[in-house]
């Protein structure tokens, strides 16, 4: 009896010792920090590109190329033969093209309270089932004269015999200028 009784005290003995640490709720609480106001993101808009399946109705996903708060985009336009006239839908362009068709389709992309930036994607239509060449380097600076690079060399074993590139299907990500993204 002694042994439930001392396990009884025991018990009570923690529970007090418990709500005495609790205080009596008249003490005043610590102010609590008000939450930072969630940073705003600025525009980021960067040129794009896409393969598409050719006489397909596609709805290509920008959000990879247009970041910020509360992007909106508008005023699509294309350039390119066997290019349809683009639809926006949120962050997508709705878009139909051609077998082989290379199109510069151009939006604006914007953001309240920012200017609005024109950004453009360049789509390839294909049934290939690798369309695209792997990704070279080669080294420019502003200013440099024009350059020429061997890119059967630079793509070594991926270069295959009877490959040829049309020169005016040749784009360059990020090159400022008219006409953009063109090579000669």
């Amino acid at each position: 009896m002694k042994k439930k009784n001392c396990n009884v005290f025991s018990i009570r003995f923690c529970l007090l010792a418990m709500l005495a640490g609790c205080g009596n709720g008249n003490s005043p609480s610590p102010p609590v920090p008000p939450t930072p106001p969630s940073p705003t993101v600025k525009t980021l808009a960067m040129d794009g590109f896409s393969v598409v399946q050719p006489s397909v109705k596609t709805r290509v996903n920008v959000s990879n190329f247009v970041r910020g708060d509360e992007i909106s985009l508008n005023n699509a336009t294309v350039n390119g033969k066997g290019c349809s006239q683009p639809e926006i839908s949120g962050l997508n362009i709705i878009l139909t093209a051609q077998q082989g068709a290379y199109c510069d389709y151009q939006y604006t992309a914007k953001q309240a309270g920012s200017p609005s930036t024109r950004v453009h994607l360049q789509v390839l239509a294909t049934s290939a089932s690798q369309p695209l060449l792997p990704p070279m380097s080669g080294a420019m600076t502003l200013n440099d004269d024009a350059k020429a690079f061997d890119v059967a060399a630079l793509l070594g074993s991926d270069w295959q015999a009877g490959d040829a590139i049309v020169a005016d299907s040749v784009s360059v990500q990020g090159m400022e200028g008219e006409p953009r993204h063109r090579c000669a």
